[in-house]
């Protein structure tokens, strides 16, 4: 698409770009290759091509959000699901640890002492 731009004369050039508006530069460097980069100067010339660059992320964006999003409270039923599964996955470990080494958690908790203060 460049040499093409080139040929008609709409190709943006970078050097000018980089004097003129570093954030345009960049953006056109570094951002996704779009029609409006080819609107910016020469015939055909778009004042609105700067800020249509700028937004295309958000209009990009903008019908993905088919709901508003709002923090919400976790449930009684999400706190008691989550407990359930940790206290699940430590039986697990514990179990697994009681298969490897028999003696490890009888070990373990004859070591428990209460400490005094």
């Amino acid at each position: 698409m460049d040499e093409i731009a080139g040929e008609v004369g709409v190709r943006p050039s970078l050097l000018w770009l980089f004097f003129t508006d570093y954030p345009l530069f960049k953006r056109v460097l570094w951002g996704p290759v779009t029609a409006y980069q080819y609107r910016l100067m020469g015939p055909g010339k778009w004042e609105g091509a700067r800020g249509a660059i700028f937004t295309q992320f958000d209009r990009m964006l903008q019908p993905l959000k088919t709901r508003k999003l709002e923090p919400e409270e976790a449930s009684v039923a999400g706190r008691l699901i989550k407990l359930s599964l940790t206290v699940m996955a430590g039986g697990a470990a514990v179990y697994y640890i009681h298969l490897r080494h028999p003696t490890a958690i009888p070990t373990l908790l004859s070591n428990l002492r209460p400490q005094k203060v």
